[in-house]
């Protein structure tokens, strides 16, 4: 305790002897000594205080963030019945802000083990199974994976909750899959992965419960490598989304608000002339991600996709060569945001993008409703210049697997913005309308926004 003290009795003793100095100042003018003997008293006495009380002050505007952050992490829990993920503190952070953190973690871990379901003896023996075991929902998102699975696949690639298309070739997957499905029972093949190698598969369709099973075969050289058993699932990724009744208004609440995130992967950054390859979203309900509803399309661009924009989301020629064109998308995503908000990170660029191609092909274009969560996340904390999305989910807890596909940022920015539901709460922040009043408040993000043409 003596440690932690120290720092502030030595701010404290400059504060004093500052302010003695100036007071000295004050007495010399008040006796008429010499004005600029007074003067230079009062000057270094007040720089004396400030300079010395400068250090203090940044300490108690981190300490104050850090306790907000951790309100936020408190109406969390208390929303979700466990916490999203409690961010540890930085290296700066006061002393006993980081013992807080580590009492909501171990809160966090106790009440996750309080509501852990009796499926775990079901789960230890699926974990055992030499073969690799993949259970994915009908829209290709992982909701269990073995320890098997994860050395054969990668860990990064099959990871619960992003595309088993990070990890098999979508093609030839979806394929399979449909063909289990259509003639309702298994059907047995190889399968290319995306590093190139062919592996055999069977491939169970779940019929009713909606999804789809895939066991792999371990080759003899992996078998070594698996780790002892474990397994990650989450069965509610197959949860049926409900259908909004009517479209929401300002006065719609954001703990029911239907809303779907988007993202899209394009050619380029020119909202006019740069056309879509990819587009990823999910549907959210409140506090609740319905990752089963969520799309994964490539979309065929009819131009060359340039080389700068494949080393960032990996989408060749070849890839959506057969792709659908991307006036079938927008058919698709004019169901899909019906009585829905659109919200996204920085999703001014994706409906940018959206009208210009509209306009292009000729297809009736309405601008849909919509929320920016990086707006959001800049009136939130003003003062935070780490506004990437994956620094603002490493705050909040939230994974960074499959990130840079259109279906990764899309999943990722869902879970952040369910996260920021509470913490707007705690800020009187409750409808649609109050966010959006919220979000155009940002006004440095909104001009360099502007500034890029969208």
């Amino acid at each position: 305790m003596k440690e932690v003290r120290r720092p502030y009795l030595w701010l404290l003793a400059g504060v004093a002897v500052g302010a003695v100095v100036a007071a000295v100042g004050g007495i010399a003018a008040l006796l008429d000594l010499d004005g600029m003997i007074a003067g230079a008293l009062i000057l270094v006495g007040t720089a004396g205080v400030l300079l010395s009380a400068a250090p203090l002050v940044v300490r108690i505007i981190k300490l104050f963030d850090a306790l907000e952050r951790h309100r936020g992490d408190l109406a969390a829990m208390a929303a979700y019945g466990a916490p999203p993920g409690i961010p540890a503190d930085n290296e700066d952070a006061v002393a006993g802000t980081r013992r807080l953190t580590t009492l909501l973690a171990d809160l966090g871990g106790r009440m996750a083990l309080d509501r852990a379901s009796p499926e775990k003896r079901l789960a230890a023996i699926v974990a055992a199974i030499d073969q690799a075991v993949v259970v994915t929902t009908e829209s290709g998102l992982v909701s269990l994976v073995n320890a098997a699975a994860k050395t054969l696949l990668g860990t990064d690639r099959v990871a619960v909750g992003t595309s088993l298309f990070a990890a098999l070739d979508r093609e030839e997957t979806v394929k399979l899959a449909l063909a289990a499905r259509e003639k309702g029972m298994p059907q047995t093949t190889t399968l290319e992965t995306v590093d190139g190698r062919r592996l055999e598969a069977r491939v169970v369709d779940l019929g009713q419960h909606g999804g789809t099973v895939y066991f792999l075969p371990m080759p003899d050289v992996d078998k070594g490598a698996v780790p002892l058993p474990q397994i990650d699932h989450d069965p509610s990724l197959h949860d049926r989304l409900p259908q909004p009744a009517a479209a929401p208004t300002a006065e719609t609440s954001l703990a029911d608000l239907a809303a779907v995130i988007l993202d899209t992967e394009t050619t380029g950054l020119d909202v006019d002339a740069d056309r879509i390859v990819a587009v990823g979203g999910v549907c959210v309900q409140g506090l609740r991600v319905f990752r089963a509803a969520a799309i994964d399309r490539l979309v065929s661009p009819g131009v060359s996709i340039p080389r700068q924009s494949i080393a960032v989301h990996g989408i060749t020629d070849a890839m959506v060569k057969d792709a659908p064109p991307v006036t079938a998308l927008l058919e698709e995503l004019a169901g899909l945001f019906e009585n829905r908000v659109v919200v996204g990170y920085q999703i001014g660029f994706d409906l940018a993008v959206l009208a210009a191609e509209a306009e292009r092909n000729g297809y009736p274009w309405t601008p849909p409703l919509s929320l920016d969560v990086l707006r959001l996340v800049a009136a939130l904390e003003p003062r935070s210049s780490e506004r990437d999305l994956d620094q603002v989910a490493e705050r909040l807890g939230v994974t960074t697997a499959g990130r840079y596909t259109a279906l990764g940022d899309a999943l990722m920015t869902a879970e952040v913005f369910v996260r920021l539901i509470p913490r707007l709460a705690e800020r009187g922040i409750h409808t649609l309308g109050d966010a959006i009043d919220l979000s155009n408040g940002a006004k440095a993000v909104i001009r360099l926004q502007k500034a890029s043409g969208w």
